[in-house]
């Protein structure tokens, strides 16, 4: 049986968002939605696969932060520490969130710029694992989601009027955008 070049896309995409998904949620420091992003401006169908590669990774990553956490909190809060642009208020922020609303807090704080990772180390204070992986998934599977589907959106909208080329250089400008900002929010 031969393998369409749309299987062979979705595999990769999948592949790719585990990949990226599993580092992000440890010590990379770049949201797997860029991947996501990319991928759904060509193909709906692929970036439904980033997403789900993606929302693996993290809870294979998630898991192994939370345990390590679990065994030896000073040392995997002082990893995360080391990931660049997590400040300590991050940490605090986190923290407060998981106490007025539990796993909720990993919803919230990905919408406003707490990273995952951050939650991870400081889960096993407030919740079990299964606890945490449970909220992981709409947690994270929200953002991932609504990536995708703006992305696809934009893509079809702006599909007609520009070349390829053209929208993804418009990507690039907004991610670039995006991370400036960010990062200059973090660092101050």
């Amino acid at each position: 049986m031969a393998v369409s070049n749309d299987d062979r896309s979705m595999r990769g995409a999948g592949i790719a968002g585990l990949v990226w998904g599993m580092a992000e949620a440890s010590f990379f420091f770049i949201v797997p939605d860029v991947l996501i992003s990319a991928v759904a401006l060509r193909s709906g169908r692929s970036a439904f696969a980033a997403v789900l590669g993606s929302l693996a990774g993290a809870c294979i990553a998630g898991a192994a932060m939370f345990h390590w956490s679990q065994a030896d909190p000073a040392s995997a809060r002082a990893a995360v520490d080391t990931v660049p642009f997590i400040p300590a208020r991050l940490f605090e922020i986190a923290q407060t969130l998981s106490a007025d609303h539990g796993g909720l807090a990993i919803l919230f704080g990905s919408f406003i710029g707490v990273p995952y990772k951050v939650f991870a180390v400081q889960a096993p204070d407030s919740l079990s694992i299964a606890a945490f992986l449970g909220w992981t998934l709409p947690g994270r599977a929200a953002r991932f989601v609504l990536t995708a589907v703006v992305a696809s959106m934009l893509a079809r909208t702006l599909g007609s009027r520009w070349q390829p080329r053209a929208i993804m250089g418009a990507w690039a400008v907004l991610w670039i955008a995006i991370y400036a900002g960010y990062w200059t929010q973090m660092s101050s």
